[in-house]
């Protein structure tokens, strides 16, 4: 199956660690995070509390969420406050949202169409990908692109059912749900930019933060990080395991533009 965070918060809390808000400085950092020892002690964890759950592929589903609104063009932190903003059932995403002023009010993916046009809620924490394929844009009409988490996609598997295959299947499946994930995640890239554009045809607002604006969100990245070592149990341990994981994949990025600009 594939879930989002979300998806398996019940199951396994401290993958939260990964919506910790501006984690991640772009896509190149997640994708690679996304591919190295991080993930396989997050496979690790998970199998070993599960008994059965295996992670084999890490894809995304939409690149990064950024706040879509109905009737009020959110530019800096300051506009959230009061705001009725969906969020996924994550007590992470809902800290954020209460943390920067807004009202946070979980409401299930299958709801939140009819939430939007009754009012129920005022906005929502997506990407574009998710917006316009649900036609959620007949509602939605301002985002603002400040990409504060990435929408990381996961592909698990019963480890049970994995085991009863030879290895040369066993290397065949992983394999390909590896790829499959990987063509995911650079089909949602190339969908970001087609659906921010019918978002604008459809008569949708497009903003940019300024680099100010955007250091107003930016703020409820040392509070969320607090807030998850307060609040998940070895909090503190995941959220060292994740900053390891980008401090090494942003040097490797940076090294190698330096080789290509040198």
């Amino acid at each position: 199956m594939h879930t989002t965070v979300g998806g398996m918060n019940q199951f396994f809390p401290e993958l939260q660690v990964t919506d910790i808000p501006y984690m991640f400085r772009d896509d190149l950092v997640a994708e690679r995070v996304g591919q190295g020892p991080f993930y396989d002690q997050v496979r690790e964890a998970i199998l070993k509390r599960t008994g059965n759950v295996r992670l084999v592929g890490v894809g995304n589903t939409g690149r990064f969420r950024s706040f879509y609104t109905t009737k009020k063009q959110i530019k800096s932190a300051k506009d959230l406050v009061g705001v009725k903003m969906r969020t996924i059932n994550s007590p992470l995403q809902i800290e954020m949202v209460k943390y920067l002023g807004g009202n946070p009010t979980p409401v299930a993916w299958g709801e939140l169409y009819t939430a939007l046009a009754t009012g129920v809620v005022e906005g929502t924490k997506n990407a574009a990908s998710d917006i316009v394929s649900n036609k959620m844009n007949e509602n939605l009409k301002y985002v603002v692109l400040d990409e504060h988490a990435y929408l990381y996609g996961f592909y698990w598997m019963s480890d049970s059912w994995l085991k009863t295959l030879p290895q040369d299947l066993k290397e065949l499946v992983v394999d390909g749900v590896k790829q499959m994930a990987a063509v995911q995640q650079e089909f949602n890239k190339h969908l970001d930019i087609i659906f921010l554009e019918e978002f604008i045809k459809t008569g949708g607002t497009v903003y940019v933060p300024t680099t100010a604006e955007k250091a107003t969100f930016q703020a409820a990245k040392p509070e969320m990080r607090k807030w998850f070592m307060a609040n998940v149990k070895d909090g503190k341990m995941w959220v060292e395991k994740l900053e390891k994981a980008v401090a090494q994949a942003e040097a490797e990025i940076d090294a190698e533009r330096g080789r290509i600009l040198k």
